[in-house]
């Protein structure tokens, strides 16, 4: 691990490393993160940042890193904890001595091992529940498995608590292939509040909920905890808070399980539950996604807006989602919805009053894309932003204090200062036919600025002129290109 230039008083306890430095709390947290990004970590949280704090973590491969950073009289206080989950290599055994062993002995075969019979294991009744409070707030974690790894043996067994349906299928595939999982392989597309406690003679604990991250643990709990015929049963409870850095924090939690092991194939599973919605892309918007959702990206006006996602269902789930939730809104189904078939997208659409949502699914049973649209018709028809049938719409406006001058191919289009931002009706407002246009930005005393604009029919695209003289060019309404 790097260090900055000066250090001072560095020590070592556990896996954690702690010194003093004279850089400022930012200038310290800065130059691990610039370091570590530098040499291919991957930064796996959102940073907390507090007055006095900064604290992050880091991950390559089966290494984690975690950067904790203090105000310090001297500059800072830094701890770097380490935590390696790379399981010891297998040694193989010494190739055989060609030829016949030493004093005419015959080398004895080795028995045939039988494969080993897997376990079944029930989690259809899983059921238990976990809280930890720290400080004044409580996180609480409804959904559980127990696990044993390939390398807890019959001395430590794991249990975890997450907010979200834990799929247990794929937990128990990861375990039976690769004989450990890492979180995120659980949930490839998303990140759930979650917490994880690995009992043994002691309890280890790993916490991530809403930005906030804490790794610890704790001896001597209250507790009826056992694994007996498979299953994990029982309470365990802090039997009073403790402290972590400035914190204090308590967890209590109860399970009954059936452990998911490598050696071990499930019986049976829970039904699924029906899919939650996440929070909307846009607060007070019908526009939404389902829970589990990653790489969320939208983008939006007051007429259209859109959003893409990534997500761990298969299409048809998908769709029984938004079809679910949407016909409980009031919307209505349209006719000519593309039904699902392998490698082929499926297209759902929905009309309500004067709106209209399209939804997009591809993907197959282990990660789906979804992109959603939805399409205000009222209000971009009452603002003169709805295109004719078969075209487009170029609306000009000229944000600047000073008056501009916009080209569309040869024919010049005076802008008042201030023109379309108060009232889009006053706004120079075109319909016109799909196809590109050559347009020129010409802003009071600078030199024309050259753009493309390609209008598809049912779109509308505003240009405007910036404050200072620059330019947007911005879909007002419909739907992006393919």
């Amino acid at each position: 691990m790097p260090r900055p230039e000066i250090v001072d008083g560095e020590s070592y306890s556990g896996d954690a490393c702690h010194f003093k430095s004279p850089l400022a709390l930012q200038a310290a947290f800065d130059f691990y993160v610039q370091a570590l990004k530098k040499n291919n970590w991957r930064e796996t949280r959102r940073p907390i940042v507090t007055g006095d704090r900064r604290y992050t973590e880091f991950k390559k491969g089966r290494i984690e890193v975690g950067v904790n950073v203090f105000s310090d009289a001297v500059g800072s206080r830094i701890i770097l904890s380490y935590e390696n989950e790379t399981k010891e290599p297998v040694v193989p055994p010494l190739p055989p001595v060609e030829g016949q062993p030493a004093g005419g002995m015959v080398a004895a075969q080795e028995p045939t091992l039988a494969a080993v019979p897997k376990t079944t294991v029930d989690v259809s009744a899983n059921r238990g529940a976990a809280s930890i409070v720290i400080d004044s707030t409580t996180s609480t974690f409804k959904h559980v498995a127990a696990y044993r790894t390939k390398a807890d043996g019959d001395t430590k067994t794991r249990l975890l608590f997450c907010e979200q349906a834990i799929p247990l299928q794929r937990m128990q595939a990861l375990l039976a292939k690769n004989g450990d999982f890492e979180f995120d392989e659980l949930f490839p597309t998303g990140y759930p509040g979650h917490l994880t406690l690995e009992v043994s003679d002691r309890i280890h604990f790993n916490f991530n909920d809403g930005g906030v991250a804490m790794s610890n643990s704790f001896e001597d709990p209250a507790s009826d905890f056992k694994v007996e015929a498979g299953r994990a049963r029982g309470a365990i409870k802090m039997a009073q808070p403790e402290e972590f850095f400035d914190d204090m924090y308590q967890i209590s939690a109860t399970v009954d399980a059936g452990v998911i092991t490598p050696e071990t194939t499930l019986d049976a599973v829970p039904a699924a539950a029906p899919i939650a919605a996440r929070q909307a892309p846009f607060a007070g918007s019908e526009l939404l996604l389902p829970e589990g959702c990653g790489n969320v990206r939208s983008e939006g006006t007051q007429y259209t807006k859109s959003t893409h996602a990534e997500v761990s269902l298969e299409p048809t789930a998908i769709a029984a989602f938004y079809r679910r939730e949407l016909l409980a809104k009031g919307w209505k189904e349209a006719t000519g919805a593309t039904k699902a078939e392998p490698s082929k997208p499926l297209t759902l659409q929905f009309k309500q009053n004067a709106a209209t949502m399209s939804v997009r699914i591809d993907g197959d049973q282990d990660l789906s894309t979804v992109d959603v649209l939805l399409l205000d018709d009222a209000k971009a028809k009452a603002d003169g932003m709805l295109p004719e049938p078969g075209k487009g719409r170029i609306v000009l406006v000229n944000g600047d204090s000073r008056e501009a001058v916009v080209m569309i191919g040869k024919q010049r289009y005076p802008l008042k200062a201030g023109l379309g931002t108060t009232n889009p009706k006053s706004a120079l407002n075109y319909s016109v036919a799909s196809g590109k246009y050559d347009l020129q930005v010409i802003a009071a005393g600078q030199a024309p600025k050259a753009e493309t604009l390609n209008v598809a029919a049912g779109t509308t695209w505003g240009v405007m002129v910036l404050p200072g003289g620059d330019y947007l060019l911005n879909r007002l309404y419909g739907a992006a290109a393919e």
